[in-house]
């Protein structure tokens, strides 16, 4: 499957819920791309987010119970968007591959799979653009998570530190539960202590990418990189990162859009519609 994105396609997003497996399939896609003779970049949520944490946007929206404010969520969508549309033209004869990293659940770069009238759409809809989405089984799931607990724990990676910890997973299960009973998707009876369930997780996440060309990837095997952490890359990337400028016009706009952030919010919570 990794073979065959690189040979196909010129952008790709991974998709889905933290603990799936995304930066695991990002990682060697990346490095197979480069033995491909791609030139590499990245676009993930974790080192973009980062850049909009300065102190000052950090102490007005600050993180909840380790949860993304709204308007640094919303923000970084709005420059996401940008960002595609001018690496595309950038790039465009040369043989490169943009790889992202995309949660979506909470409104977490949900932006790109959002129908817009901008530069950007028509990019995202092309055959050359795919957003794969991770399944893992229940077991390989179990496994994903021990093995985080062990990497927040015995870091070999700085990144690592930042790993959603194992309340925020079942914080965003839970939230990802409430979005299948809007959808009328079958779900656990209440007070179930069930904590993944991959058929449920398929049916949110089909709904949001349907204005999107997908492809599902169903995980049933221990895929892993024992010798180095999932954030290291023993190849030469370019990361796309909002820079200061691009970050204030963002919060900005934001700020503009919403004078009043409980409609924010409420909007947010609604990310699967």
């Amino acid at each position: 499957m990794l073979n065959r994105l690189v040979d196909n396609q010129r952008i790709v997003f991974l998709t889905g819920l933290p603990g799936v497996g995304k930066s695991l399939l990002l990682n060697q896609l990346a490095h197979l791309a480069h033995f491909s003779g791609h030139q590499v970049y990245l676009l993930q949520w974790d080192i973009l987010r980062d850049a909009f944490m300065t102190d000052r946007i950090a102490s007005l929206f600050p993180d909840t119970d380790g949860i993304t404010h709204s308007v640094i969520r919303r923000a970084a969508g709005l420059w996401v968007r940008q960002a595609v549309a001018q690496w595309h033209q950038k790039h465009l004869g040369e043989k490169s591959i943009l790889i992202g990293e995309a949660p979506l659940i909470g409104n977490r770069l949900l932006e790109l799979v959002l129908p817009r009238n901008d530069a950007a759409e028509s990019i995202l809809l092309e055959k050359s653009t795919r957003f794969v989405l991770p399944i893992p089984s229940r077991r390989i799931r179990r496994l994903m998570e021990t093995a985080r607990q062990t990497s927040i724990k015995n870091p070999r990676n700085s990144r690592e530190l930042n790993d959603a910890a194992p309340e925020v997973l079942k914080a965003l299960w839970r939230e990802l539960i409430r979005a299948a009973m809007a959808l009328n998707i079958p779900t656990p009876p209440k007070g179930s202590d069930e904590d993944y369930d991959p058929r449920i997780y398929e049916s949110v996440y089909l709904q949001v990418l349907k204005h999107r060309r997908y492809e599902i990837t169903r995980l049933n095997i221990t895929l892993s990189t024992p010798s180095r952490s999932v954030y290291t890359f023993n190849i030469p990337v370019k990361e796309l990162i909002p820079n200061a400028s691009e970050v204030s016009h963002s919060i900005e706009e934001v700020e503009h859009t919403y004078p009043n952030l409980h409609s924010l919010e409420q909007e947010m919570e609604e990310w699967y519609a």
